[in-house]
């Protein structure tokens, strides 16, 4: 039987998924760290969601090998956290690294190849990835206008909390 995991809950109860967190709450069904081995079995998540959740964690390699041992063929992972050029992911000092959207790609097949580094090569557990960005909505407003798409759109990325 597949079950939906929501990893990081605290006080955020989702009804019909197994909500688990570091800490009991009222909200929790399972505490357990992520840094360590999970006591879920394999192949039983159909669903996983995690807010704010990978930006705290010392190993995420250790953190995306669990969640591919319990995951199910083609289940649904959704992670969100703070863009890396935001100074939201800065503001809590338990943030241990900003994250950006080239960081998902050593999780895509053949990455050890292509950047020519064995380091990476024992890395098997990939995952099919799309990442969604919210914009700030000074920038988003300007998406309507044709020279800012042209002109200005390919560098936003290099724009700090854009």
């Amino acid at each position: 039987m597949s079950m939906r995991l929501h990893l990081g809950c605290g006080n955020n109860r989702l009804e019909g998924w197994l909500n688990a967190d570091l800490y009991r709450t009222s909200a929790t069904d399972v505490t357990f760290d992520l840094m360590q081995p999970w006591p879920l079995d394999d192949d039983k998540i159909s669903e996983c969601y995690a807010s704010h959740v990978l930006e705290h964690l010392p190993d995420p390699i250790h953190f995306f090998k669990e969640l591919w041992r319990v995951c199910q063929n083609n289940a649904q992972v959704i992670l969100r956290l703070p863009y890396g050029a935001s100074d939201a992911a800065f503001w809590d000092l338990t943030h241990l690294r900003p994250w950006f959207a080239e960081n998902f790609a050593m999780l895509q097949p053949g990455y050890a190849q292509a950047i020519g580094n064995h380091q990476h090569d024992e890395y098997r557990e990939f995952f099919g990835v799309i990442v969604t960005m919210r914009l700030n909505p000074k920038v988003a407003v300007n998406l309507r206008k044709w020279y800012f798409r042209r002109w200005i759109w390919p560098y936003v990325k290099h724009i700090w909390n854009a």
